[in-house]
């Protein structure tokens, strides 16, 4: 949901990319006009985000496989007040919590926390909305994409799969269970505390 990391990881993953002829991303195109204050949180605790520093390749075609955003947004707004309530004013509850004290850290605090969350994974109707229920519809058309590609033998098509890490089971499993095979698997560091 935060798509958050260090520079050099970001360069490492467009070094990868480099020779790719289909990139399937993901995003629900939720924009705001508060771009800034995301980035600014991301400055404040020395990372960098997703949208500003990862690049693609020129000669890729890139297509979104996401959830659409009126469907997202559909489904958002039925969550329970209070998730909505939380999730609209995230970004401020973040930029506000890396104002710089004296004596608190709080870049170690909110990368503890991050790390944390990840490792206890999420729960709830929020998890239901942002992670399972919009797997069904990536991997629906993950499928409904590659499926052309994998009958057509004579010409090889290189496809990179660029995804949060709590989408990557999901589109692992129907990769797999579609007769897909992984041509390679890379991980990096993203966040180191």
């Amino acid at each position: 949901m935060i798509h958050l990391g260090m520079k050099s990881f970001y360069e490492q993953v467009s070094n990868d990319m480099s020779n790719l002829d289909l990139i399937l991303v993901e995003g629900t195109g939720w924009r705001t006009r508060s771009k800034s204050r995301y980035d600014l949180f991301a400055h404040r605790i020395g990372l960098v985000t997703q949208r500003e520093q990862l690049k693609y390749p020129a000669s890729a075609e890139i297509e979104n496989i996401d959830m659409s955003v009126k469907d997202f947004r559909r489904r958002f707004f039925r969550l329970p007040i209070g998730n909505v309530f939380s999730l609209l004013f995230a970004r401020f509850t973040l930029w506000f919590a890396t104002i710089k004290y004296d004596d608190v850290d709080f870049r170690e605090l909110m990368l503890s926390s991050l790390i944390e969350r990840h490792k206890r994974g999420a729960q709830g109707d929020v998890h239901d909305l942002v992670v399972t229920k919009r797997d069904a519809v990536i991997v629906g058309k993950l499928i409904a994409r590659l499926g052309p590609l994998a009958q057509n033998t004579s010409e090889e098509t290189r496809v990179g799969v660029v995804f949060g890490a709590n989408h990557m089971n999901a589109i692992a499993k129907a990769l797999r269970d579609n007769g897909f095979r992984r041509g390679s698997r890379k991980w990096y560091t993203a966040i180191a505390p």
